[in-house]
């Protein structure tokens, strides 16, 4: 049983959209400058310096949206029951898969969401229900939700047989008005390598002018 939710709007935090707008690029741009600059001072060799400066950068470009952006500042927290209530069902005779779409209560538009995974009661994950690029997915559907040979399905028992579960939704996410607060402070990180970057170049010359 494939379970998604409604309500998701397109997140201007999404790194996609964020690495492309506001002042954040103004800071890519820096950094980008910079590292090159270092790099040809260090290396002293156009194509190498070149090569560390591309290598340096996507790293750069990796690890922030994955690693440290979504913990610039500490993220929201929502979790909500799970709505079965007013479920499609979907089912299919050949396979005996039952798809269900449950509603969420997560409506936060714009918001860049971090995690969504499906809770008991006790915070725990379900053990038959794991993570799949579709939302969650049963491995063991529940009795009740089971296409049973000769046995007519009834959608009013799988829906109480989902109640009966308790689950919730848990969404960790940036809302959407760290927008501009998440623009800066990552510009401003973005800025401080580039002067700390500027910073070894210069010694370096100096160095070089002193031998």
């Amino acid at each position: 049983m494939h379970v998604t939710f409604s309500g998701f709007a397109e997140a201007r935090l999404d790194p996609v959209i964020f690495d492309g707008r506001g002042v954040a690029p103004l800071g890519y741009a820096a950094l980008a400058f910079v590292l090159g600059v270092t790099a040809g001072v260090l290396l002293r060799r156009t194509l190498p310096a070149m090569a560390l400066t591309l290598v340096a950068f996507v790293a750069i470009q990796v690890l922030m949206p994955n690693f440290v952006r979504p913990h610039l500042l500490p993220p929201a927290h929502f979790t909500a029951p799970v709505s079965a209530q007013h479920g499609q069902f979907n089912t299919n005779a050949a396979s005996g898969v039952t798809d269900i779409q449950l509603t969420g209560s997560f409506t936060e538009p714009g918001a860049w969401v971090l995690s969504d995974a499906i809770i008991t009661p006790s915070g725990a994950q379900p053990s038959d229900v794991i993570m799949t690029p579709a939302g969650p997915e049963f491995t063991t559907l529940p009795r009740d939700c089971r296409l049973t040979p000769g046995v007519r399905f009834n959608p009013l028992d799988c829906h109480q047989t989902l109640a009966a579960m308790h689950l919730r939704q848990s969404v960790t996410y940036q809302p959407a008005s760290r927008f501009w607060p998440l623009q800066w402070i990552e510009t401003g990180i973005y800025l401080v390598l580039a002067a700390g970057l500027g910073g070894v170049c210069v010694r370096q010359v100096r160095r070089r002018r002193a031998a």
